[in-house]
């Protein structure tokens, strides 16, 4: 049995912009991908796998990952922000 212990998980929907703050992370799906956009740069462009559970599936079969361990990509985790906004953001995101 494979197991893969470091994998990032980015949710395609997200309570972006509790606060009007532009560090917000947002994720911009565009088909079989998504830009990861901070302050109005895209930081990463990340695989449909991200988010879609079936195409997780699919890419884990392809190279014989049997479980994975999932953690959020770690721009994510918006450690400025504010407690009331962070905790529905990370409520979100778990």
């Amino acid at each position: 049995m494979f197991i893969d212990i470091h994998s990032h998980v980015v949710p395609d929907v997200l309570p972006f912009g509790l606060s009007g703050d532009g560090r917000w992370p947002r994720v911009v799906p565009d088909g079989d991908h998504a830009d990861v956009v901070i302050q109005g740069n895209v930081f990463r462009r990340v695989q449909r796998a991200s988010w879609d559970l079936t195409a997780r599936r699919d890419a884990m079969a392809a190279h014989g990952v049997h479980l994975q361990v999932l953690s959020p990509m770690p721009e994510l985790f918006s450690y400025w922000a504010p407690v009331g906004p962070a905790r529905r953001f990370c409520t979100a995101l778990n």
